[in-house]
């Protein structure tokens, strides 16, 4: 059983490490990540399909991963949702939601912090007391900074930098509405902690990110860069708490299926029925 990502990932390490197992004639569980995988699948198809259908079995933690083997390779996998320790996050509950808006993501062009620094430009505009809080860390912070600076924004924007769980946690409690704007992702785990959290979310539909926020259900959508829609879907968030308090309870609820006992009612009968038939992925 091992992971894999993909492109450097899979070349140095699944690639090799697979010929080596099968080799030995042992099974093998493979467990793979990445929202680049459908275009990486695209571009070395020739090559990685040979050697990604000698898994004995094929594990996806989203739908959107699932479709991606399927669509390009013709390979099946199965969903088993990523083990995610969200009992240190503790769900608050919110009467109102203030401009105070929270985005955890690292400062590389995929997570297009920019989009986010722009619509919260617009929401400041209806909301002059409004906050943004930016976790991470990354290739872009210079220029993301001087974006913040260029706009006006020094005195409402706050850059924290790398966070400690502890202070995730704290920063959690401390804003009212998650934002996220991948421009490639698949299922990140900061939207699971906003969830756990109690804090509503404001996303891309970037990648796997619609398997796991279902827009108006559990979270909103927007479209990939467009930071006016991401602005006006934060605004009626605020103007309508309602909504606020209904995504927040359902997302919360959505959660439990990342905990153990959930998952082990999935991978545990998978497992038993590799080890006594031969394997799930032909």
């Amino acid at each position: 059983y091992f992971h894999t990502a993909f492109f450097n990932f899979f070349f140095w390490i699944t690639y090799p490490a697979m010929i080596v197992i099968k080799l030995h004639g042992k099974k093998v569980i493979l467990s793979a990540r990445g929202g680049g995988a459908r275009l990486f699948f695209q571009k070395y198809r020739p090559i990685v399909k040979p050697i990604l259908s000698k898994a004995d079995l094929i594990a996806t933690p989203s739908g959107f991963l699932k479709e991606a083997f399927k669509d390009v390779l013709g390979i099946e996998a199965v969903v088993i949702p990523t083990l995610a320790d969200l009992h240190q996050f503790h769900f608050h509950h919110r009467d109102v939601f203030r401009p105070l808006l929270l985005s955890v993501r690292n400062f590389e062009p995929i997570y297009d912090i920019d989009c986010i620094i722009r619509a919260f430009k617009v929401i400041r505009e209806r909301f002059p007391e409004a906050r943004l809080g930016i976790a991470g860390s990354g290739s872009l912070k210079s220029e993301l900074e001087s974006l913040v600076s260029s706009l006006n924004l020094n005195s409402s924007v706050t850059f924290y930098g790398q966070v400690s769980h502890t202070k995730i946690q704290e920063l959690y409690s401390k804003y009212d509405i998650s934002v996220n704007a991948s421009r490639v992702d698949n299922l990140p785990g900061t939207i699971l902690e906003a969830y756990a959290s109690g804090l509503p979310v404001v996303s891309t539909n970037a990648g796997g990110i619609p398997y796991i926020v279902e827009d108006g259900v559990t979270g909103l959508l927007v479209n990939i860069g467009d930071h006016e829609a991401m602005a006006q879907n934060v605004i009626r968030i605020i103007e309508e708490p309602e909504l606020g308090k209904t995504l927040a309870k359902n997302a919360a609820q959505y959660c439990k299926i990342y905990d153990w006992e959930h998952v082990k009612t999935i991978f545990i009968p998978m497992l038993d029925s590799m080890m006594n038939q031969g394997g799930c992925c032909e």
